[in-house]
């Protein structure tokens, strides 16, 4: 979902509002107006090493998938859409596109969650080297409103989007370790759900 709201958001006219309903916040996200017109967005899907992912884990006593297992369930949940992909290192992809169709011109963003965007003040980041979408989250959009606020920054290098609903992964591993189906729909792809129940460590 965040990666098709940010792309309807870099697609919109200047100005237009991408959200149907308002918010937790009242909060609207709107195409900045000053914003470049994009004729095509891809989406290119790094993942975190696995000794983040295991000292995170480790934390709180559960067992973890190293990144051959969460690369394969990333692809098979965006196995049905073609403007999606994964590289290894984020931003590796623009350089080999622009390379391949140099005629053209490639803008990176950087999509973040608000709550990691708020961790790190990402804000102070921004710039037209390093540009950022920030998708919000319940209880932590009005903190990256507050920090831009108190900071401002050029809204076509820090993009706003939507709140979206919040997805939790502990939700999530609690529903498989229950073998909750109807409650691990609300969470994964089909195809990522049956594998995590026949194969995860859960």
């Amino acid at each position: 979902m965040a990666f098709e709201e940010a792309r309807k958001l870099l697609l919109a006219n200047t100005g237009e509002s991408t959200n149907d309903d308002k918010g937790q916040l009242d909060f609207l996200a709107f195409r900045p107006l000053l914003l470049e017109k994009f004729d095509l967005v891809l989406g290119y899907i790094s993942l975190n090493r696995d000794n983040y992912v295991l000292r995170k884990f480790q934390r709180n006593k559960e067992p973890s998938l190293n990144i051959e297992q969460r690369s394969l369930l990333v692809s098979m949940a965006i196995e049905d859409t073609a403007w999606l992909g994964m590289e290894e290192e984020e931003g590796e992809m623009v350089s080999l596109l622009q390379t391949q169709w140099s005629y053209l011109n490639f803008i990176h963003f950087s999509m973040n969650g608000a709550d990691d965007v708020v961790r790190y003040r990402k804000w102070l980041y921004a710039s037209k080297e390093q540009r950022f979408i920030t998708m919000g989250r319940p209880g932590e959009t009005e903190n990256v409103l507050k920090g831009i606020e108190k900071f401002p920054v050029n809204p076509t290098y820090f993009v706003l989007g939507p709140e979206l609903p919040d997805i939790s992964s502990t939700d999530a591993r609690k529903a498989i370790k229950s073998r909750n189906e109807a409650e691990l729909e609300r969470f994964l792809h089909s195809s990522v759900a049956d594998w995590c129940l026949k194969n995860g460590p859960w």
